[in-house]
């Protein structure tokens, strides 16, 4: 018996603590998501990282088209201590890390 897949739209989702870690790296989120009615995906999340220059090397060597602006980026964040904290808001598919606008998710089925 084949089960047809569930919509994301109009779901919610509580993220309580997600940690991500790779030698010294570490990225941990926290924080609400949800997918509305049209699909946009809106999030409210509090990011920490442990190791920024760490987590952008894997960054830039898994994404290295964006290699340039991924050490740029993070330079930044290395001159906040080794374990500074953002947020992370998604409105309407419009991502901004603090107020640094990130891009645009596109809506989701």
């Amino acid at each position: 018996m084949k089960t047809q897949a569930r919509s994301l739209r109009g779901q919610a989702v509580g993220i309580h603590k997600l940690d991500l870690s790779s030698g010294t790296a570490r990225i941990t989120v926290s924080g609400p998501v949800s997918v509305d009615a049209n699909g946009q995906v809106n999030a409210d999340l509090t990011i920490k990282l442990q190791d920024p220059k760490a987590v952008a090397a894997i960054l830039a060597t898994a994404i290295p088209e964006q290699k340039s602006q991924i050490e740029q980026g993070f330079a930044g964040l290395a001159l906040l201590g080794n374990e500074p904290s953002m947020p992370l808001k998604v409105v309407k598919g419009k991502v901004s890390l603090g107020f640094i606008p990130l891009g645009k998710i596109k809506p989701l089925d």
